[in-house]
């Protein structure tokens, strides 16, 4: 993201060490922003992942642009000011705990506003001027959507507010571009994720906002309909080449590594449209040990059914999953996937324990498996109890999964047909750990450290259409008309990734001992 001009950029580094800065402090800050931004968001990510230890080097520059921070914001505000500002949100979004981009995120939009950056107040400028401007609302406009959906809270920044064009699809200088790996051009990247970014935001006001908690069941479900309905519209734009599940073939690894956030926050809000994590989902109790008296056994049962748009977020849960597993992994991808990563890892496992003989079951158990390795590290990692909780869950999840897959093919093959659903959940009910947290706390999965991705409500069935009113809102009128097509693409049988590997019994005994070492609430 163009967040910089490079030849701004450097002029200002040569007066800085020519002394012939006018404000040296800022020049000071904004150097160390784009030290740490060079740091932490590497160009070429390597498969060398280590999640313990944060770069010390990143948290010296964050230190010293800190040291400066409240003169950025309240002397001779500029252009730069705000530009180190929205590094920060960067740099904090990217780490362990990102709540403090919450704050500057806010912060940069009202310094945008000040500026006049959201109008085409731009008469006395020149056009280098006005393109840098207009790049620099953009990056904040798209941070404070996309922190609005992941931490739960409003945006700033109205969309019927905005009297700007989206940035160009074809840039005079070609920031943003991306090409594959034979040299062809595919998309502009910033326009692609700020059409991402507005569907978030309308999201939150649509289904999360004090507003939205007030209307109808039924306008609700009209809502998420139509949601649904904009976000595919978004991925139907997203290049065939550059999809979740094939982007690694086409794309060098830079591309790969903007791209894989890029689409782990489109499931991060596709799950979110869905309800997913409605605290009174059914899925979500069903995935409780329980306990099955021996007399009703062979009692018939009609579980309720699962939310709207179930089979759907599992095949694009899937396909993110394949997606961490080939693409080169950072402790900041990770980090600012994490979220999502688990929301992809728990409905996938959910749907291995609802229907254990569907045909992706071995690769989706390769799926699962590596991803509960990457949540071990993760907890190793993190001090958070929160976050070691969640790991826990996740495990356990993984392996009462597993247990339902082996006595099914058992049962199947000792007595040629399937088994009742209550016989093998009592047998994998039976071995679960004691002492877990089932419940994710009172408002629903909201579980992530720092983030709050809980509903109240839980929606009915989703009903596609095209024929719904369409939304306009400002500089994306015209994007919103894009028609259709074909919502969803065919599954994809996953390869094999990687050799599955033996480690659920040691995971067990090592849960046993972290249950016993987590506090409860």
């Amino acid at each position: 993201m163009p967040l910089f001009s490079q030849t701004t950029f450097l002029r200002k580094l040569q007066d800085y060490y020519a002394s012939e800065c006018q404000n040296p402090r800022k020049t000071w800050a904004a150097i160390n922003v784009v030290l740490a931004l060079g740091t932490r968001l590497p160009t070429s990510p390597s498969d060398d992942l280590d999640l313990q230890n944060e770069d010390g080097q990143v948290a010296k520059y964050v230190s010293n642009v800190q040291s400066v921070l409240s003169e950025l914001v309240t002397r001779d505000v500029d252009l730069l000011s705000l530009q180190i500002i929205l590094g920060l949100v960067i740099i904090f979004n990217s780490l362990k705990d990102s709540s403090p981009a919450v704050v500057l995120i806010g912060t940069a939009i009202r310094l945008a506003h000040r500026l006049r950056l959201h109008s085409r107040d731009h008469q006395h400028n020149s056009p280098d001027e006005a393109l840098q401007r207009s790049r620099v609302f953009w990056i904040a406009y798209l941070f404070d959507k996309d922190i609005c959906i992941r931490h739960h809270t409003p945006a700033v920044q109205a969309d019927d507010d905005i009297d700007l064009d989206l940035p160009s699809d074809m840039p005079p200088d070609g920031a943003g571009n991306v090409y594959a790996k034979d040299g062809r051009f595919l998309v502009n990247f910033f326009r692609l994720r700020l059409r991402l970014a507005h569907v978030q935001g309308q999201v939150y006001d649509q289904l999360f906002s004090t507003r939205a908690s007030k209307i109808t069941p039924q306008e609700r479900q009209r809502r998420v309909a139509l949601l649904h309905n904009q976000l595919e519209r978004w991925r139907l734009t997203v290049p065939p080449e550059l999809q979740a599940d094939v982007v690694t073939e086409h794309a060098n690894r830079t591309t790969v590594f903007w791209l894989c956030m890029t689409h782990f926050s489109y499931l991060g809000c596709l799950v979110m449209i869905h309800g997913m994590w409605s605290h009174d989902a059914e899925w979500r109790k069903r995935l409780k040990p329980s306990t099955f008296g021996s007399d009703d056994i062979d009692r018939p049962i009609s579980p309720p059914p699962l939310p709207g748009g179930w089979k759907y977020c599992v095949h694009m849960s899937r396909h993110c999953m394949m997606l961490m597993c080939r693409a080169p992994l950072s402790d900041c991808s990770i980090w600012t996937n994490g979220c999502a990563y688990f929301s992809a890892l728990i409905i996938i496992l959910a749907n291995l324990l609802e229907n254990p003989m569907h045909k992706a079951v071995d690769d989706d158990l390769r799926l699962t498996n590596y991803a509960v390795g990457i949540f071990d590290r993760m907890s190793d990692a993190s001090s958070i109890v929160q976050m070691k909780r969640l790991n826990v869950v996740a495990a356990e999840l993984d392996r009462r999964a597993r247990l339902a897959v082996k006595h099914v093919r058992h049962f199947i093959a000792v007595n040629g047909s399937p088994p009742l659903e209550r016989q093998y959940h009592r047998e994998i009910d039976e071995g679960s750990l004691t002492g877990l947290q089932w419940d994710w706390g009172d408002d629903g999965v909201e579980a992530w450290p720092n983030m709050d991705v809980s509903l109240n409500d839980a929606y009915s069935s989703i009903i596609f259409g095209s024929e719904l009113p369409g939304v306009e809102f400002g500089p994306f009128d015209n994007w919103m008309e894009t028609q259709m097509g074909k919502l969803f693409s065919p599954p994809h049988m996953l390869p094999k990734l990687f050799a599955q590997e033996d480690t659920v019994n040691v995971r067990t005994t090592r849960l046993q001992t972290v249950v016993q070492n987590v506090e409860t609430p």
